[in-house]
């Protein structure tokens, strides 16, 4: 659903936070076509745990496919672990886990502005009020809560009045997504059957305003939100095993829509029961929302379903298309985007407007790619 909102979170420690900016980048202005970057979408490629950089790669309205368009933009390499490109105001905020940076960029042409050094894995932002966003640290129990000064916020000048102040907000488990909603933050926590809303204050992170909803199936692991403000979580279920790596225990996943405001459970869904023989292929994943923000849509079993958020009975039957060829996926419009998450990185583009879903093109990206980014028109 990272298409109404976005998503990260941290613990109250401060931290040392180095702020850098390049005024001027080792590419010439000459270099970068103002506008080419706002349209289209991007494909965030981490890149190997061994000596691959992350990239990205932009693909254009018309379909003409860009690789490394920040390291051509800019003449430096990302770093290693790129996790994702978030959007706030102008700029786009890139986290990248191996550098332990934030990079932000001009949204029309990617031109560095400022670096954020010195966070603890950084994996997500979300944006929040008067000037602040949230950056989740991607194995660690906390979010780092940075500070934009609110008089130069989103201005296109040469360089961003960014300050280092900082703080952390505790969450007690680790965090998988966030979404950010007017003053809150909705977070998942990996490993728990526990799931997070988050009052954050204009002043101050206080760890009062932090409340728990526990959920009936562990894992909540993607949060969307549809168009009547209604959070949906999807657990994938666990897999318990033994110390010598033998499966002892499963338990199914579920699907569950939440009332943002009173916090309570208002749909229940349970997936089959999980077998022993199962394997992770076989528990559910990758929830994605719509741009209407009234069809969901999810993996399950080696293929992908979907089902409108007012359906009464759970879909596990009536699949949309196969998914052998990809690991994860994402949706726009009436186009769903499958990503194989590989070395060799490559795209799947189908046709979800037909039944089963139509594969269109392929096309190569970098090197892992984990997510798609589509910028706000």
């Amino acid at each position: 659903m990272e298409r109404f909102f976005t998503n990260s979170w941290s613990i109250c420690c401060s931290i040392t936070l180095l702020l850098v900016f390049f005024i001027s980048g080792c590419a010439k202005d000459s270099e970068f076509t103002q506008g080419s970057y706002g349209s289209g979408y991007f494909i965030v490629n981490e890149g190997s745990l061994g000596s691959a950089t992350g990239t990205l790669t932009h693909v254009s309205d018309k379909g003409a496919v860009t690789l490394n368009v920040f390291e051509k933009g800019n003449g430096i390499s990302l770093g290693k672990e790129f996790k994702s490109i978030r959007e706030i105001g102008t700029k786009y905020y890139l986290s990248v886990s191996g550098a332990e940076m934030v990079y932000v960029v001009e949204k029309s042409t990617l031109k560095e502005r400022g670096v954020f050094q010195g966070l603890n894995n950084p994996s997500d932002v979300a944006s929040s009020s008067a000037g602040r966003f949230y950056v989740t640290s991607g194995d660690k129990t906390f979010l780092h809560l940075l500070e934009v000064e609110s008089a130069t916020y989103g201005l296109t000048s040469d360089s961003v009045a960014l300050n280092t102040s900082t703080s952390q907000v505790s969450s007690n488990f680790k965090p998988a997504k966030f979404l950010s909603s007017s003053n809150r933050l909705f977070i998942s926590g990996a490993g728990r059957n526990s799931f997070v809303v988050g009052y954050i204050s204009d002043v101050s992170v206080r760890s009062k305003d932090v409340e728990y909803i526990s959920l009936p199936k562990h894992n909540p692991v993607d949060i969307v939100m549809d168009k009547d403000f209604m959070l949906w979580v999807l657990c994938t279920g666990k897999i318990d095993n033994n110390d010598q790596g033998t499966v002892i225990g499963k338990s199914e996943g579920g699907l569950y829509a939440i009332n943002s405001d009173t916090k309570s459970i208002v749909k229940n869904f349970r997936f089959p029961d999980a077998p022993l023989s199962a394997t992770v292929v076989d528990q559910p994943s990758n929830l994605r929302i719509s741009s209407d923000g009234a069809t969901l849509y999810y993996m399950y079993k080696g293929f992908v379903y979907d089902m409108k958020t007012n359906q009464s009975e759970l879909n596990t039957k009536n699949r949309l298309l196969e998914a052998s060829k990809f690991q994860k996926f994402d949706v726009q419009g009436d186009r769903l985007y499958g990503i194989k998450y590989a070395a060799l990185g490559i795209i799947y583009v189908y046709d979800i407007s037909k039944r089963p879903a139509v594969e269109l093109k392929s096309f190569t990206v970098g090197a892992y790619p984990n997510a798609l980014f589509f910028p706000t028109k």
